[in-house]
């Protein structure tokens, strides 16, 4: 399943063989992201990135699977595409917020 996001910073949440959450990010600088903040209230995720928090998107009731993934994880690997054309993938730690 692919979910995209309607934010500014382009990404997909998808699922490997083995069901195992992880963002595609469109623009490489945000898979070395320090933590991903999944707001519960909102529905929210957050690449936190140079003290910084940068919205990557809110989950649709039609997501609501994939938010549970997200939701049972501790960490979620973030994978990008470099002009190269090498992958680079990064793990980050998952931070579940109440607000």
């Amino acid at each position: 399943m692919v979910s995209k996001m309607n934010t500014q910073i382009q990404a997909e949440f998808l699922r490997n063989a083995r069901g195992d959450t992880f963002i595609r990010f469109f623009d490489p600088a945000y898979v070395r992201a320090d933590l991903i903040v999944l707001s519960r209230e909102s529905k929210s995720l957050y690449a936190v990135l140079h003290e910084r928090e940068h919205l990557i998107g809110t989950f649709e009731e039609s997501d609501n699977d994939m938010f549970n993934k997200f939701l049972a994880s501790k960490h979620v690997q973030l994978t990008s595409r470099m002009s190269s054309g090498r992958a680079i993938n990064m793990l980050a730690p998952l931070s579940v917020s109440d607000r």
